[in-house]
């Protein structure tokens, strides 16, 4: 019979939704969502989002789309729907932009009863779970609640949720913790929240300073100094609201064979777009066509013959103002074999070939458009080869009075096979700040500085942890919000023979993240920890190993229950373990609707630790942990 007893038992939360809030995507204008296919696995099990809501017709992805629009017309946000590969929920790779899947992706599998539905709301931690969607396999969801859960007010939380809105104490929001009834959209409070991140819809850059909504202010599309002539003009433009309309003005050459195409592109973004051709006056309407389904992409009207040497007028607007806010791209096309030209910039990818290698010579990094002073930056960089670093010089903002500004890093690879970056922060000094290290996985690394000083500048430097080379994206944020890492077990270990076990118990079906970090007595010792996470039946979820002097991260979905976690000293030679000290600490990242009304602000725990004696015997392991990577 098991023999063991209990230490102490730490409530590490103290509500039902300790998911950080308030980290808002690096590049909200060109995020993308996708519906998994069933099968794919999430947590182990297949998702059968398709089976669960397929009996709703083809209405049910319109209105999952719906609730992520009501978010995005409000702010400076672009949620583009592309193909899903069926790649497991979770699998390594970038934070956003990874081509395989949606930054968003929505699956459907069996969960807690007390939940409809989790969401891995946005931030540096989590990769690419970040923004993931699951809802409840056991409930039965609806359009308009008729027969079960309404869809499109569960998925308006969890979309909120998603772009890094907190639940609300206010029970007419869609935030509110608990599922109401139907929901009809936003509250004045929940803009606020949503523009506080992001910012208001912001007019692009081809709007006149009086706007190019009427054929008077139409903003002329001319091809760049020395491109052909016959080239088709791209321009990207944005329809900021329901209400707005974007004019344009083009020439025709003066040998048109081909007449005019024109095509409008909004993949980008959930815009369902009317588009309109006018003749020479202005007012003559010669083709239109448009589209109320978010999805559909692309729309394109064609003149046979146009006029040479005359100006024609293209206007865009929204079809329906249930999707009537979006980016898109309009492309003028007069020879459907000629090259195409861009009337405004596209993102670029820099090589700074070893001119930032040191900090004396960092890259000053300005703040990324759209965003507040010194509050975000971003670069798509490389590291060219073994020798290659990277060195960047940012400014912080100044806050008010018993403000914080916390300094988040976040490094990525975009192919994380060949490049693991790794960031070291310096103060102005040029001295390296102990900065807390969140993320150390699947080529993603992040630091977090809690206490910036305000109007002070910071050096960032990446490398790559094995001289591998590669393009990353970086982002730099301050923000007021710190992820708050909970302290789950440490101590010190002192031999492989006498591991330490203890037992996390979970409230409800969420997903977590794990930091765990080792320190040896004896540093010429190849040594490290080791841990193992069981679930009930003895099987293991997953394993961490830290080498001594490292700190490595993972993330995981648990479901409701009682798990058993072991930690083993492991050395390389197997000799015996010098003394190592390790430290492991959580986080939610995931928030839950609940079916059952419930009081928000009521003290209750999300996963609770108990740490046994040494001694103790755990449950029949059934899995073996595996080959540590030395």
């Amino acid at each position: 019979m098991a023999r063991y007893s209990f230490l102490r038992l730490t409530r590490l939360e103290d509500r039902t939704t300790p998911a950080t809030f308030g980290s808002p995507w690096g590049d909200a204008r060109h995020l993308t969502l996708s519906f998994v296919p069933d099968g794919t696995t999430v947590d182990g099990v297949g998702s059968n989002l398709f089976q669960l809501l397929g009996p709703q017709g083809a209405a049910w992805q319109t209105e999952i789309l719906r609730a992520v629009e009501t978010w995005a017309q409000n702010a400076n946000v672009n949620v583009g729907v592309v193909a899903d590969g069926g790649q497991d929920l979770g699998t390594p790779g970038p934070i956003q932009g990874d081509g395989r899947f949606g930054d968003i992706r929505i699956s459907a599998r069996p969960l807690s009863d007390n939940v409809l539905a989790i969401t891995t709301p946005s931030g540096v931690v989590g990769g690419t779970r970040i923004g993931d969607i699951v809802l409840n396999s056991t409930k039965a969801f609806s359009i308009g609640g008729g027969s079960g859960y309404d869809l499109y007010s569960v998925l308006l939380q969890e979309a909120g949720h998603a772009l890094g809105i907190d639940n609300s104490t206010d029970p007419a929001s869609p935030m509110y913790e608990t599922y109401s009834g139907v929901r009809t959209g936003l509250t004045a409070g929940d803009v606020a929240n949503i523009q506080s991140l992001y910012g208001a819809r912001a007019a692009d850059t081809l709007e006149w300073w009086a706007g190019n909504d009427t054929p008077a202010t139409a903003r002329e599309l001319t091809r760049p100094r020395g491109a052909p002539a016959n080239a088709s003009v791209v321009a990207n433009a944005d329809v900021t609201s329901a209400s707005d309309a974007d004019y344009y003005l083009i020439r025709t050459n003066l040998d048109n064979p081909y007449g005019l195409t024109v095509r409008l592109n909004t993949a980008g973004s959930l815009l369902a777009p009317k588009l309109t051709v006018y003749g020479p006056d202005g007012t003559s309407q010669l083709a239109r066509a448009q589209s109320v389904d978010p999805q559909t992409g692309e729309v394109s009207v064609s003149l046979s013959a146009v006029l040479p040497w005359a100006y024609y007028y293209v206007k865009v607007e929204d079809a329906t103002p249930t999707f009537g806010a979006g980016a898109y791209q309009v492309k003028l096309v007069f020879d459907p074999n000629a090259p195409d030209v861009v009337a405004n910039g596209t993102a670029t990818r820099f090589d700074y070939a070893h001119t930032n290698d040191t900090l004396d010579g960092s890259q000053r990094l300005y703040t990324a458009a759209g965003y507040a002073a010194n509050t975000h930056y971003s670069a798509l960089a490389m590291l060219r080869d073994a020798a290659d670093v990277d060195t960047y010089r940012v400014r912080a903002p100044w806050v008010g009075a018993n403000q914080q500004a916390v300094l988040t890093v976040n490094a990525r690879a975009v192919a994380p096979t060949a490049l693991s970056p790794v960031v070291t922060l310096y103060d102005k000094n040029l001295a390296a700040v102990p900065a807390q290290i969140l993320v150390n996985a699947d080529g993603s690394y992040t630091v977090q500085l809690a206490n910036a000083t305000p109007g002070a500048d910071y050096f960032v430097k990446v490398r790559d942890a094995a001289a591998g080379t590669g393009d990353y994206q970086l982002d730099v944020d301050f923000r007021a919000q710190v992820v708050n890492l909970q302290t789950v077990s440490g101590g010190t270990m002192a031999s492989a023979s006498s591991p330490t076990w203890g037992s996390l118990q979970v409230a409800s079906s969420q997903v977590m993240h794990f930091v765990l970090s080792a320190t040896g007595a004896d540093p010429t010792v190849q040594a490290g920890v080791r841990m193992g996470v069981f679930d009930a039946a003895g099987h293991l979820v997953m394993s961490l190993f830290a080498h001594a002097g490292q700190t490595v991260t993972a993330t995981t979905y648990l479901g409701a229950g009682t798990y058993t976690i072991r930690f083993d000293a492991l050395t390389r030679t197997g000799a015996a373990a010098p003394s190592l000290t390790y430290n492991l600490q959580a986080t939610t990242l995931t928030d839950a609707i609940s079916p059952v009304p419930s009081d928000p602000n009521a003290p209750q725990s999300s996963y609770t630790w108990t740490k046994f004696q040494d001694d103790y015997y755990a449950l029949l392991v059934l899995d073996a942990l595996g080959d540590v990577i030395w």
